[in-house]
């Protein structure tokens, strides 16, 4: 059976500018492990330690629920993308979603910038897919949904904390 990973990251951010967007950083990476038909056999949620912007904004905490003692508890970005590969390569993924091209974009960009564990690394090997647009090709919609959007499409509410990177791969 065909096993894939669906990742949801969530980066340090702010309401007033005072966090440019080209220096966000991951500060956690939630993953689940699923079949094609969405049935979920595994997960991971891995807090990482951001570096740049190392105190987190209050509209960030507010935003994601991610405390300021889960960050600086947290590991590096490399530690982290060690972990995730391992998780993914344990579970045989045969290839990586998210809802949309900002995870992978972010993963791309700042294992780069932080030169970084990327070296065979799954999730820069493998397929993606990114489910918002498998999305709105199989509902045929002429523009693209937000998750919350799309499960109340489908007579389905969010469970959880929009905005969690575990609850928002669950959820997706």
């Amino acid at each position: 059976m065909k096993k894939f990973a669906i990742i949801d990251l969530e980066c340090t951010c702010s309401n007033d500018g005072s966090i440019p967007r080209d220096e966000m950083e991951i500060i956690e990476i939630g993953c689940v492990i699923t079949d094609i038909d969405g049935n979920i056999s595994d997960e991971i949620d891995i807090f990482v330690k951001p570096i740049i912007h190392t105190e987190l904004t209050d509209f960030c905490i507010e935003l994601t629920g991610i405390t300021q003692e889960k960050v600086d508890d947290g590991v590096s970005l490399n530690e982290a993308l060690h972990r995730l590969n391992s998780f993914m390569i344990s579970n045989k993924v045969e290839a990586w979603m998210s809802w949309g091209y900002f995870d992978k974009n972010q993963l791309d960009k700042e294992a780069n910038k932080k030169l970084v564990y990327k070296e065979n690394a799954s999730f820069f090997v493998i397929p993606h897919i990114n489910l918002s647009d498998k999305y709105v090709q199989t509902k045929n919609l002429k523009r693209k949904v937000g998750l919350r959007k799309a499960l109340a499409q489908n007579n389905m509410q969010f469970i959880g904390r929009p905005h969690s990177g575990i609850d928002d791969v669950r959820n997706i």
